[in-house]
């Protein structure tokens, strides 16, 4: 759980950088709100939630006991 909630500290980030450092998630707002453009937005979330479930399949994979191996 905590490998896909990495993917959403933006706000942490903002908090502590201030807009001068750009993430991902931070750059899908500002291309929704400032520049007015919803079709890049949705695109840089659907590049976030590939992410997110591709790292999420391989740390599923990579922490699996010995018992969930065999079947």
């Amino acid at each position: 759980m905590r490998t896909i909630l990495a993917f959403q500290v933006f706000a942490v980030v903002v908090a502590i950088a201030g807009r001068g450092l750009t993430v991902m998630a931070n750059e899908t707002y500002r291309w929704y709100r400032e520049l007015q453009n919803p079709h890049v937005a949705a695109a840089y979330a659907l590049l976030i939630l590939t992410l997110s479930m591709v790292t999420a399949v391989f740390y599923l994979r990579a922490v699996r006991t010995q018992e969930e191996q065999a079947a």
